[in-house]
């Protein structure tokens, strides 16, 4: 064997070496992260981000893509008690590509329920699309109880109820959304059916 030939042959083992040690550290670091160390990073993240978001964790397991990482999937809602709250669903692969997740569904922005078309079968399945529904609607007293006391100042609830009765009314299946504000001695109620939040009933109690 030649000079030549015996550089190449050792510039290979060289590259061969430092390609195992990198992958070896590599996987040693990622495997140093626990299940419960990625959730609870990712999470601390989105709180730095988003102050006063409510987050919710639906699924977590060993990413099938990034070997050590962890695929984590949550929900994010803003301000949740608002007229108009934003609820999107977001994926993680931790540590893989850090904080930078994957967005999996937007339901509502902006006051827009994305994937909802009123000719079409749609299920209000939370109370952020069940109370941005509400919104939506334009019902007279709604619209006329946040022009008074200011969108700001006004909270809404969502509750989804199988069955109750309002002012006689027996109905079924529908969700309860509730308008009130520290301003104000009387609250506005509206029910909305669970499939496709048609309004049944509204009305204002003290």
């Amino acid at each position: 064997m030649n000079l030549v030939e015996a550089t190449l042959v050792l510039a290979v083992l060289v590259i061969i070496v430092v390609g195992i040690v990198y992958f070896v550290s590599s996987k040693g670091v990622l495997s140093r992260v626990t299940e419960s160390q990625a959730v609870q990073l990712v999470i601390s993240d989105l709180e730095n981000k988003y102050p006063g978001g409510i987050i919710n964790v639906t699924n977590v397991t060993p990413s099938q893509r990034y070997p050590g990482s962890w695929h984590i999937v949550l929900s994010l809602i803003l301000n949740a008690t608002s007229p108009c709250p934003d609820y999107v669903v977001y994926a993680y692969d931790y540590p893989a590509f850090t904080f930078v997740p994957t967005t999996v569904n937007v339901y509502t922005n902006s006051c827009r329920i994305f994937g909802f078309n009123s000719s079409l079968p749609y299920r209000i399945a939370s109370a952020p699309v069940a109370i941005t529904r509400a919104t939506q609607l334009n019902i007279s007293s709604v619209v006329a109880f946040i022009k008074s006391y200011g969108y700001s100042n006004v909270s809404a609830h969502a509750i989804f109820l199988p069955y109750v009765v309002v002012d006689g009314k027996n109905l079924t299946n529908v969700w309860q959304v509730t308008y009130s504000s520290p301003k104000s001695n009387y609250s506005v109620n509206v029910w909305l059916t669970q499939l496709n939040g048609t309004l049944v009933y509204a009305n204002a109690t003290r």
